[in-house]
């Protein structure tokens, strides 16, 4: 995990992040931490811009370390009036380094994702569906299939389109890896001869998931470019989610921006594990402090509780341990595998 910060006002910026990176065999098996990561750069010492990463430490392979310190070559001292223009230039670069995500490695990670979206949203289910009935025809297995895509599909349509990319971009990501996907078809539903409904159905999915304001747990990082422009007289920061690239686009979404002028002199900005900068602030975990508000919302505040608090205090009798330490006014929210 990842714990970064910064630190803006009308005086310039800092920013501090830690350098433990945590790598796995890529299977969810075993993790090695790493205390060596580099994941703030500056680049150039002539320009007061500066990237930082949380989240994955590489981008489809390629450690971010490279990706920025070949992007700050290639700027090689040009200047923007404005940080959003240095940021719309770094990923533009990223967009067209063919050399660092050559289409056998686009190829690769398209096939990954979509593997992991057909079977955590599909297959697994399907399996599920199937071990618990003794006996299923073909036809009755295949259209329980299609009532899992259909319901799933009825979900995506409350997601945006990702405005990053062209309206038929989804689409033209399904024709230029049309055989990639035969290839997951056949692998993932081994035994089963889907209908012409159904190969549909699945790159309709396809679609959504390259097309629409949405990002595959594995398959996303997190930039923080902060600075100043040539034009920008104070500190400016942008956070951007970044997927990968496929089909010669880039996905990615800005989901934050802070500046520091009229309407706000300074900030304190977490990163990645967050919390640990939060309880530095405040003083307080903000898990805890959430629990004391549950609690403080739940407790009575009526007239029968001040007399029986007033008759324990006379009688000389101890009151029991407070009760809202560990009870909670209501469940807790579990993530579910689409955000």
């Amino acid at each position: 995990m990842t714990c970064e910060v910064a630190v803006m006002n009308k005086r310039g910026i800092a920013l501090a992040a830690d350098s433990a990176v945590t790598l796995s065999d890529g299977n969810g098996g075993r993790k090695k931490i790493y205390y060596t990561a580099e994941k703030l750069f500056s680049l150039s010492p002539k320009l007061p811009v500066a990237i930082m990463t949380y989240g994955p430490a590489d981008i489809m392979g390629v450690p971010w370390e490279t990706v920025v310190k070949v992007y700050a070559q290639k700027l090689d001292g040009r200047r923007f009036d404005t940080l959003a223009e240095y940021a719309q230039d770094f990923l533009t670069f990223i967009e067209g380094a063919d050399w660092l995500f050559p289409l056998k490695t686009q190829t690769h990670w398209l096939q990954s994702l979509v593997y992991n979206v057909w079977k955590g949203l599909y297959k697994d289910e399907w399996d599920t569906a199937l071990a618990e009935e003794a006996k299923t025809s073909r036809k009755d297995a295949l259209k329980r299939l299609a009532a899992i895509i259909k319901k799933d599909h009825e979900d995506w349509a409350r997601y945006p389109e990702l405005a990053c990319a062209a309206p038929d971009y989804g689409q033209h990501v399904r024709e230029t890896f049309a055989a990639a996907l035969d290839e997951i078809e056949s692998d993932l539903f081994e035994g089963f001869s889907l209908t012409p409904a159904l190969q549909e159905a699945l790159r309709k999915t396809v679609e959504f998931a390259y097309g629409k304001d949405w990002f595959h747990p594995r398959d996303g990082s997190h930039v923080v470019i902060a600075g100043m422009g040539e034009a920008e007289p104070f500190p400016v920061l942008l956070e951007y989610d970044i997927g990968t690239l496929a089909a010669g686009t880039l996905r990615y979404r800005k989901t934050d921006e802070t500046r520091v002028g009229d309407d706000l002199d300074g900030t304190v900005a977490p990163f990645g594990q967050d919390a640990i900068i939060h309880s530095l602030i405040q003083g307080i975990h903000p898990r805890v402090y959430e629990q004391f508000v549950k609690a403080a919302a739940c407790m009575p505040l009526d007239d029968t509780d001040d007399e029986e608090s007033s008759s324990a205090r006379k009688s000389g009798k101890r009151r029991s341990p407070p009760w809202f330490a560990m009870r909670s006014c209501g469940p807790m929210r579990s993530h579910s595998f689409r955000p």
